[in-house]
């Protein structure tokens, strides 16, 4: 309601309501198939939230949901993520059914049980790391249904800072998106012997990076607090600043959180920060040994580590906006490699999985791409500084080719990775962690708004990706139903469909056949 000089906002509440009836009414009606009190008291928690919005019974339902162990079908369900929203703090809708793969899961124990020795690794100061890691599970699931705008290939849950530092976090991996062979045929910008390796590595990589991120990266460092009772989380005022050598005083207030703080960069930097985590432990190789991999096989996949993240550096470029001057708030899919899947939904549901890929990941990307760009222009200078021009041709760290045709080609010097990749990676992690840790928004947005700026000189590279791009991978979920056979009894049969635009369709009129002929 407007009037002369002034205007009054008027807040309606229950945008969801008539879906969210029906995922309550769903609720309700598993409660007698709960295999435990615990279970019952998870959905009973569940359908509280839903119904009244109450955080507090959301907080419990994770509580509880980290507290079971081994079960063999998970659930979770709430407003989760705020990816996609421009100011960084609404959450939207997100619900999965998965199966756990048990035998898969067990291979991610001894990172697990390693994970304090790794992390005393990274490079910050002792007293940016937690006082006590807090480790979590890493659990890989076989995803039925997944409900959602986007589906992940992992996830770190659950995202109140508080449950997580009094009970921990479970590491989630959804195997059966991260193998999808879709992530392993986007190969554009690689030289021909890069595809060769990456062929052979089977997924591997994407599996330890993404072990790497989820759990050492942001399951890593520490946010100082000030409580309502005025306590202090850190030792207020006797730690040294690791840029400016003051006194550290600076931290959370009571009430405040990372996303309140930084706004709308947050996600970003966090992703950046978990991202630089995965690099950094991939050099290392007492983190690839966690893993069972070697000798020649874990340089390899270090490679290709550093040379993907390069790549989806890259093809970020595509979703800066060249005439507003920041990155589009798109919601696409990528694992380290194309960002953009097929998308299709229906109210609050979704019938294809892929990487949960947006602004965000687009900005920590690039951030990284630009990093390491800068390195190889530094270490290019210290060699022609020493030599002659020519003792500087084809030593580069990182070079992005122009080739014919608006085509581009990207070489990463592998040898030169620790010596050259690994430092840089540790300054932007030390920047990203301190600034984060003590709530320095306002030197933390001046650093990551110029880092993941485009120059103009750069611009060139967006018409390249566009000129190349592929056509959208299609991925599909199944949809399970319940019939009765002859003799009355029911079973749950699955249903694929194929991964095609006609597969997308027929998807939707099995899972919203009756919602489509009541409208």
């Amino acid at each position: 309601m407007f009037e002369e000089n002034k205007c009054t906002i008027h807040v309606v509440f229950g945008d969801f309501k008539d879906d969210l009836k029906e995922v309550v009414m769903h609720l309700k009606n598993a409660l007698p198939y709960a295999d435990t009190d615990e279970q019952r008291e998870i959905v009973t928690c569940f359908i509280d939230y839903l119904e009244t919005g109450s955080i507090e019974s959301h907080k419990r339902s994770q509580v509880l949901w980290l507290n079971q162990k081994e079960p063999s079908i998970d659930v979770n369900i709430g407003f989760v993520e705020t990816y996609r929203d421009p100011h960084g703090s609404r959450a939207e809708f997100e619900g999965y059914v998965a199966t756990i793969n048990k035998a898969a899961s067990k291979q991610f124990l001894a990172l697990t049980e390693r994970a304090d020795k790794l992390l005393a690794l990274l490079p910050w100061p002792k007293e940016f790391h937690g006082e006590k890691f807090q480790c979590p599970d890493f659990t890989c699931f076989e995803i039925v249904v997944y409900a959602n705008g986007t589906i992940p290939t992992g996830i770190n849950l659950p995202n109140y800072e508080d449950v997580r530092e009094a009970h921990g976090s479970k590491n989630i991996c959804l195997s059966n998106v991260l193998n999808s062979e879709d992530y392993r045929t986007q190969t554009s910008f690689l030289l021909d012997e890069d595809v060769q390796i990456l062929k052979r590595t089977k997924g591997e990589v994407f599996l330890i990076h993404l072990a790497c991120h989820e759990l050492l990266g942001h399951g890593s460092g520490k946010l100082f607090t000030k409580s309502k009772e005025g306590e202090y989380n850190f030792p207020h005022g006797k730690i040294r600043h690791p840029f400016t050598g003051e006194p550290v005083i600076n931290c959370y207030g009571p009430g405040d959180t990372w996303n309140s703080v930084f706004e709308n960069i947050s996600s970003a930097f966090e992703e950046c920060r978990a991202e630089c985590v995965g690099l950094f432990f991939s050099t290392l190789p007492e983190a690839l040994e966690t893993f069972g991999h070697t000798g020649q096989y874990a340089e390899d996949l270090m490679y290709l580590n550093w040379l993907i993240m390069v790549r989806a550096g890259f093809l970020a470029i595509e979703f800066y906006s060249e005439d507003k001057g920041h990155w589009r708030q798109a919601h696409m899919q990528l694992l380290l490699n194309h960002p953009d899947f097929q998308m299709s939904h229906s109210r609050l549901f979704v019938t294809r999985p892929g990487y949960q890929f947006n602004s965000s990941l687009f900005q920590a990307r690039f951030a990284i791409l630009r990093t390491l760009l800068s390195a190889s222009e530094r270490d290019a200078e210290e060699v022609l500084a020493k030599g002659t021009r020519e003792s500087a041709q084809g030593s580069e760290f990182l070079k992005i080719e122009h080739r014919r045709n608006r085509s581009a080609v990207i070489r990463l010097n592998r040898k030169k990775i620790r010596s050259v990749g690994l430092p840089a990676i540790r300054e932007l992690l030390m920047k990203l962690q301190v600034y984060r840790s003590t709530a320095d928004a306002e030197k933390g947005r001046e650093f990551f708004t110029e880092l993941t700026t485009i120059p103009r000189n750069l611009m060139e590279w967006r018409r390249i990706v566009l000129a190349n791009k592929r056509a959208r991978p299609i991925c599909v979920q199944v949809h399970t139903r319940l019939i009765e056979d002859n003799d009355g009894e029911s079973h749950v049969i699955m249903e694929e469909f194929p991964a095609t635009p006609l597969g997308i369709i027929e998807s939707h009129v099995a899972r919203f056949k009756n919602w489509a002929f009541e409208c």
